[in-house]
């Protein structure tokens, strides 16, 4: 219970700090939702920043990777966006480097789901309540955790 509360306590923090060296596509463009997208699903659309964090604690030190996910367009159940990661602990990556890239994801039960077929992941991103994104990280036995909010740009 206690490496809980100490990983809920470095995701908060490290949650709140605005992704600043993450690197970005120099042609972003959000597309406004048309109105047949349900309000629920188009509360996605816009860029959120975060960090992802590890479950497990190392060393006594959290495990963290800066993140942003811009929503760029919501068509029905499909949805464009690009995934973006900065340099960090690596999340058992040796020398993570800073990468983005644009990808398409699905609305799954109100959920936006991003699928890594490669490494064997799904990212799960939730809309809570407050506004803000709750990140799920699945890939073999380890979870990683993410809070993203709005940005303000």
């Amino acid at each position: 219970m206690r490496k809980a509360g100490s990983l809920l306590a470095a995701l908060l923090f490290v949650g709140c700090a605005a992704a600043v060296a993450v690197p970005l596509p120099p042609n972003v463009h959000i597309v406004p939702p048309p109105p047949a997208v349900p309000q629920h699903l188009a509360a996605f659309s816009g860029k959120w920043v975060g960090a992802w964090v590890t479950s497990t604690l190392v060393a006594g030190h959290v495990q963290s990777r800066d993140h942003i996910l811009i929503v760029e367009e919501i068509g029905g159940p499909g949805v464009a966006v690009v995934f973006a990661l900065g340099s960090g602990l690596g999340l058992g990556i040796p020398d993570p480097k800073p990468v983005w890239f644009r990808m398409n994801g699905r609305f799954v039960d109100g959920e936006l789901k991003l699928f890594f077929p490669a490494i064997g992941s799904i990212k799960t991103y939730r809309m809570l309540p407050d506004g803000t994104l709750d990140a799920t990280q699945e890939q073999g036995d380890r979870i990683e955790r993410a809070h993203m909010v709005r940005a303000k740009d």
